[in-house]
């Protein structure tokens, strides 16, 4: 089983690798074809490095502060040791018998069962789980949504995600400033046009990569992800059955 585990997480890492040099091949493409058009081949490579280089200062925020905003924004907050005692033993538990540090434990309080994980690596890594979820499930079914979440810590899924997410926000956000920047160019100079032009083109790609390209590698990264922590998880819970239900009621609510 380990074997096959270990066969299957190598061929999700070689596929995400692979996905996330088309996607960086898409922003440097963008920035080159902006460039050419407003200032023929000479324009192209500063304008695709002006992308790369907007792409990995996306990827390094996402990669240092993105799960403190993902935690801000689902408005997480720490879960108390003694109210929140059965989730806390779980996850201490089950980190243990990964060969994991015990995550940073966040509540959410809503009705809806949810959980995730976040964080750049096990050692600053987030599990969160919603008020709803732990009024739902049993101890076994608990056991099984943790040691699927502490899955994608130990495979590091989380920081995949978490920087594609910040690339995918910072490329919707710069459309819309491009936009912006459009509407409020002097076009009655042939510069002003051309300049509004490029603009329009630049918003339109970066609109493009936010909604359309990067959901695409999002969900075919997040599929095998999923996948591989639903097996990983029912073996370090030790008994697929509590993940298999939990997933059903997931599924249900």
């Amino acid at each position: 089983m380990m074997g096959a585990l270990s066969r299957l997480a190598m061929g999700n890492r070689v596929k995400t690798a692979a996905l996330l040099i088309v996607f960086l091949g898409v922003w440097l493409s963008a920035g080159g074809l902006i460039g050419y058009f407003v200032a023929g081949f000479s324009g192209a490579l500063p304008s695709a490095v002006a992308l790369g280089i907007i792409a990995l200062a996306a990827s390094a925020y996402g990669y240092f502060r993105g799960d403190a905003a993902v935690l801000r924004i689902s408005r997480a907050e720490p879960a108390d040791p003694v109210a929140f005692a059965r989730l806390h033993r779980a996850v201490e538990r089950l980190a243990s018998r990964a060969g994991l540090p015990k995550p940073n434990v966040f509540v959410i309080k809503d009705p809806a069962p949810n959980a995730f994980a976040t964080g750049r690596d096990a050692r600053h890594a987030a599990l969160t789980v919603t008020t709803g979820l732990l009024d739902v499930m049993s101890d076994d079914e608990l056991d099984g949504v943790v040691a699927h979440e502490l899955s994608h810590i130990k495979n590091r899924d989380i920081l995949l995600l978490l920087i594609v997410s910040t690339v995918v926000g910072t490329a919707l956000l710069l459309a819309g400033l491009a936009w912006q920047l459009a509407a409020r160019v002097n076009t009655n100079r042939e510069e002003g046009e051309r300049g509004a032009i490029a603009l329009i083109v630049l918003g339109a790609a970066l609109y493009a990569i936010g909604l359309l390209i990067g959901p695409i590698i999002q969900l075919a990264v997040s599929r095998s992800r999923e996948s591989l922590a639903d097996a990983a998880g029912a073996e370090l819970a030790g008994e697929p059955t509590g993940l298999i239900s939990a997933l059903t009621k997931l599924e249900g609510s």
